[in-house]
């Protein structure tokens, strides 16, 4: 999942130091753990194919465009409408995180490649 080890174990050591009650003299805006660990919760859940942990990331108002689907999918009923659509067209379907940085209080910028063999894709019905 993890291209950049070094993130990832430099992300883990000081989660486990805030886990373990230590407290760091300085702590870096890039281990904001809410919106970090939901960003990785979220690409862990396309990796596994696991469409109830993909949702309950998920606020309810969340909407989903692209320009691949006629119409936006919406609240969590849209969020596995989309995942499935995804999953099914893509069932070998494999991220790895290349680069995750916090953007502001509230987001999470993240750079991704996919990887995935593609079968057939109907589109939502």
């Amino acid at each position: 999942m993890f291209r950049d080890m070094d993130m990832r174990s430099r992300l883990e050591k000081a989660e486990g130091a805030a886990e373990s009650g230590m407290t760091l003299r300085r702590r870096p805006r890039w281990l904001d753990r809410t919106n970090l660990h939901i960003g990785l919760e979220i690409f862990a859940a396309w990796n596994a194919h696991d469409v109830e942990g993909f949702i309950k990331r998920f606020d309810t108002k969340t909407t989903w465009e692209s320009d691949a689907f006629p119409a936006p999918f919406s609240g969590h009923e849209g969020a596995r409408q989309f995942f499935k659509l995804y999953v099914t067209a893509f069932p070998d379907l494999h991220v790895d995180i290349e680069q995750i940085l916090p953007a502001g209080d509230s987001h999470v910028v993240v750079r991704w490649l996919s990887k995935g063999t593609h079968h057939c894709w109907h589109g939502p019905s």
